[in-house]
């Protein structure tokens, strides 16, 4: 039982850098997945180009050698990925950013990578998102944010049982 999750950046930089903050509940994420039959392996999980660009910059930002770079790459490469164009981002604004913006700072409680994450979600019709990233939590839930284990447990498998 393979189920559709997009993997957000801070999940995969800490998911393939042993030494980030999030490594530990990213590995924990990321084994009980395939413990309970979600994904067999880190290719079965959606991301867009966006996010590798991030995950990639994340990682030179550490001091991270690039041959190690280059290595994650290729198997981020290797993932369900989506190529975001500029209708994509468009679509961001219209649709993630501009209706939940803060009536009184004006600003959404998201980034603009966050907002096309979105939009893929939308478009490849995904229903979770695996991030740490709680700004998320601000907008309507349609989707599910994986943060910790016992949200899978709760949000997704309690479904299944």
């Amino acid at each position: 039982m393979i189920r559709k999750f997009f993997a957000d950046s801070d999940f995969l930089t800490g998911l393939l850098d042993e030494n980030d903050e999030l490594y530990q509940n990213s590995t924990e994420i990321y084994n009980h997945l395939q413990q309970n039959g979600l994904i067999s392996e880190i290719c079965d999980l959606n991301l867009s180009n966006y996010v590798i660009i991030e995950v990639l910059h994340n990682f030179k930002d550490k001091g991270m050698p690039f041959k190690k770079i280059l290595q994650h790459y290729d198997t981020l490469k290797n993932c369900q990925l989506f190529h975001v164009k500029l209708k994509h981002i468009e679509m961001a604004f219209e649709r993630k950013l501009l209706p939940y913006c803060n009536h009184r700072t004006g600003n959404p409680p998201i980034g603009i990578v966050d907002a096309t994450n979105l939009v893929v979600m939308d478009i490849k019709r995904i229903g979770a998102i695996i991030s740490f990233d709680s700004g998320f939590d601000a907008l309507p839930d349609v989707f599910i944010r994986i943060d910790s284990v016992a949200t899978i447990d709760q949000r997704i498998l309690s479904w299944y049982k």
